[in-house]
C-alpha cells in the first residue's frame, strides 16, 4: 500500500518538474532565438518540452495502457528535449555552466528517470525491449539452469553467498 501511495506522489511532482521544465526549455530557446542562431533547434526544444508536461497530464486522466502510452510518449520526448539541449551545447550556441542550462538538464534528467521507472514492466529488460523470453513470465517460474552453471558472487557478499546463490539460483 505504501509503495503505490509513494508512486502516485512521485507523478505529480512530474507533473510539477515537466512544467518547470517546459518553462527553463523556453528560456534556452529565447537565448536560442536573440542570438539569431538555431532558431529550427529553439522551437523543436520549446516543442518537445511543451509536450512532455502536456502528455503527462493527460496521462494522469487515464488508467492502464492509455496511461503507460502518455507516459512512454512524454519519455521519448523529454529525451529528446535533453537531447535538443546538448545539441546546443555541442554546437557551442550554449554553454553548459549557464544556470538555464544546468537547471534545464537537472529537471529533463529528474523527468526522464521518473517516467522511465512508473512506464517500465516487469516483462521488460532495463533498456526498454523485451526481456529474453523463455516462454514464462517471471524467473521464479522458469526451470532450474543446468547444473553446469556457475555462480558468481562480488567479495562484498561474503564467503556465505556462494553457499545461498547454489541452494537458491534466483
Amino acid at each position: 500500500m505504501g509503495r503505490k501511495r509513494v508512486w502516485v506522489m512521485s507523478r505529480f511532482r512530474v507533473l510539477d518538474e515537466a512544467i518547470a521544465f517546459a518553462v527553463s526549455c523556453e528560456e534556452i530557446a529565447s537565448v536560442l532565438r536573440r542570438r539569431g542562431c538555431g532558431r529550427a533547434l529553439a522551437s523543436q526544444l520549446s516543442r518537445a518540452a511543451d509536450s512532455v508536461a502536456l502528455n503527462v497530464s493527460e496521462g494522469l486522466a487515464f488508467r492502464g495502457k492509455r496511461r503507460m502510452n502518455h507516459y512512454r510518449i512524454a519519455l521519448g520526448t523529454g529525451r529528446e528535449a535533453v537531447t535538443g539541449i546538448h545539441l546546443a551545447i555541442a554546437k557551442r550556441r550554449m554553454g553548459k555552466t549557464d544556470a538555464a542550462v544546468a537547471v534545464a538538464l537537472r529537471q529533463g534528467r529528474f523527468i526522464c528517470g521518473a517516467l522511465g521507472k512508473i512506464t517500465r514492466s516487469p516483462f521488460t529488460s532495463r533498456s526498454g525491449s523485451p526481456a529474453p523470453s523463455s516462454g514464462f513470465s517471471c524467473r521464479r517460474c522458469a526451470p532450474a539452469p543446468p547444473a553446469s552453471a556457475v555462480w558468481r558472487t562480488s567479495r562484498s557478499e561474503g564467503a556465505g553467498a556462494s553457499a545461498r546463490a547454489a541452494e537458491d539460483p534466483w
